[in-house]
């Protein structure tokens, strides 16, 4: 396997691993935003895996031939069977991308159970209407201005862009991250130790990374204007 970082080349033999971070073997960046350790790939089990070994960032994987993509929450890992790939994370206002070449489908494993996504797009994950709306205007600011970084609404703010009350905002909310958390999303719960707007934040920049939204989705806010 072959992993390509802005032209910095590593090849890696069956019982070979590299780990990927901003005090790494492979140190990307000295970003603080960036996990010291992000990610890890190995050879088990006659596979390749990718494993994220970090704390609350996300690994998206996308196939460049085929453009199937999966997303990697902390903790959980994908078997490569398909190259050329593309790994990307993003930290902080910066977006990386590694090249993975040398290898068709991949799999997900987490708890010695196995399934396979190699066709499963986050952009296809089923939101009714107004969770989509939800969704578009929390990652409105960041969608409207990318070069400015994530930016986080209150929910106040958003309460008022899709004129709901403040509980129908919170219970609209519990529901989305609800549905995303039953499919392995990390850090979409509140309470100790996570804030509800580090909640918020964290379903922006999954829902960003993943495509679950994107540019062409402020057309629902854009209608709700014109509406007004």
């Amino acid at each position: 396997m072959k992993i390509d970082y802005s032209g910095e080349i590593y090849s890696l033999r069956p019982g070979e691993s590299l780990e990927f971070g901003r005090s790494a073997q492979l140190a990307i960046d000295d970003n603080p935003y960036l996990h010291r350790r992000m990610g890890r790939f190995e050879f088990r089990n006659d596979l390749w895996m990718l494993h994220n070994i970090g704390r609350s960032l996300y690994l998206s994987v996308l196939d460049l031939h085929g453009q199937s993509q999966a997303v990697i929450a902390p903790g959980r890992q994908i078997a490569f069977t398909f190259t050329p790939a593309l790994v990307r994370f993003r930290a902080g206002r910066t977006t990386y991308e590694l090249i993975v070449e040398g290898l068709q489908y991949l799999s997900v494993v987490e708890d010695g159970s196995e399934y396979t996504i190699d066709t499963f797009r986050f952009s296809d994950f089923p939101l009714t209407p107004t969770q989509r709306s939800l969704v578009v205007a929390l990652a409105e600011q960041t969608l409207r201005e990318p070069a400015a970084g994530v930016q986080i609404p209150t929910s106040a703010e958003v309460a008022q862009r899709l004129g709901w009350t403040i509980t129908q905002f919170n219970r609209k909310l519990d529901n989305v991250c609800a549905k995303l958390t039953k499919v392995g999303i990390a850090n979409l719960h509140g309470g100790p130790g996570a804030l509800a707007s580090n909640r918020r934040r964290s379903l922006v920049e999954f829902a960003i990374q993943s495509g679950l939204v994107d540019g062409s989705d402020l057309e629902l806010l854009d209608r709700l204007d014109s509406q007004s």
